[in-house]
């Protein structure tokens, strides 16, 4: 069983672009070297990573903001209907008969 196995495949996807770094980094720290094709793959995942996160940043307003529209009217509370004055004459002459 992997220990990843309780994490969601977004987590885990985050999870293992972390670890790839971190092995990333130790690797140049020790003197390991990059050809450029490596580079240029280094250089797009770093532009596709940048676009995710744009893109879910610039949603994650616009969500918020869907959120603060009122609910539609099926889910409205109930509220009293106001009374009318035919009504409010309607009454007042049931009450004294």
């Amino acid at each position: 069983m992997s220990r990843l196995s309780y994490l969601q495949g977004h987590e885990v996807a985050v999870q293992s672009i972390s670890e790839e770094l971190d092995y990333l980094k130790r690797y140049l720290a020790s003197g390991g070297k990059i050809d450029s094709p490596d580079m240029q793959d280094l250089s797009k995942c770093l532009e596709r990573l940048q676009k995710i996160i744009d893109g879910y940043q610039e949603q994650a307003p616009e969500a918020w903001q869907d959120d603060q529209e009122p609910l539609p009217a099926w889910l409205q509370p109930r509220q009293p209907k106001p009374r009318s004055e035919d009504d409010e004459e309607a009454g007042s002459e049931s009450a004294l008969a």
